[in-house]
């Protein structure tokens, strides 16, 4: 599904992505792990098309996705939940979900958020920034599946959150699995990522360091030796 090659990103003299290669399958959990600062929100707004490419072959259903406007890579599938969550925080819930499905009619999808998410259900009419940090990364999610995309971009979705709260996430996103949504899930809790990942890779100051099945890199030499950067 989305095949992504050679990828060189810079900000002015600097290089945040050097030689980055990873795939996708369709209906894979794709998981890529690393330190602060390794580059992974980097590639996750370069797919979404909020960056720029120096060089490098960015693809997506077999059609390159290079000069696509983000807005376009919406409306061919793809959705991004950034770090930041970038959500409306005057507006309610609803309002905001019913945002992510702007190109849909209906109240379909808010059915099927409802049904991922129960505690949206009853806070639908609140506004977002009376929400605890966990019910607003549920809503960020919600919106980000009301545009019914075919590859989900997550980025650092346990970010702030307390223990108890990520985990309830994670089953949500083990639920997405099941739906047979592709997903590629950014993270820095490296054993909370892989345990719902297919495959995964390890990523250190820009570049790919480690690639393999979630349960080979679950090894842990092989994960702290590429997560440290002492393997390449």
């Amino acid at each position: 599904m989305l095949e992504v090659g050679g990828l060189t990103v810079a900000y002015g003299g600097a290089v945040a992505l050097d030689d980055v290669s990873i795939w996708v399958e369709e209906g894979a959990f794709v998981a890529i792990i690393g330190a602060n600062g390794a580059g992974k929100t980097t590639l996750m707004n370069t797919i979404m098309g909020l960056l720029p490419v120096r060089s490098g072959t960015l693809r997506y259903l077999g059609e390159s996705l290079l000069g696509v406007p983000a807005q376009e890579r919406v409306a061919r599938g793809i959705a991004l939940v950034s770090e930041d969550r970038d959500l409306f925080a005057t507006m309610s819930v609803e309002d905001n979900l019913r945002l992510g499905g702007y190109r849909r009619r209906g109240s379909g999808g808010l059915d099927e958020v409802y049904d991922l998410f129960p505690r949206l259900l009853e806070r639908r009419k609140q506004l977002v920034r009376t929400l605890s940090g966990g019910e607003q990364q549920m809503v960020a999610v919600g919106r980000a599946l009301m545009s019914r995309p075919r590859l989900l971009l997550l980025d650092e979705p346990s970010m702030g959150l307390a223990p108890i709260v990520v985990r309830q996430i994670f089953d949500s996103i083990v639920a997405l699995r099941r739906r047979g949504i592709t997903c590629v899930l950014v993270e820095q809790n490296a054993p909370l990522a892989l345990s719902v990942a297919s495959r995964g890779y390890v990523m250190q100051l820009g570049r790919i360091t480690a690639e393999g099945t979630a349960a080979e890199l679950s090894d842990l030499n092989r994960l702290n030796d590429s997560y440290l950067g002492l393997a390449v």
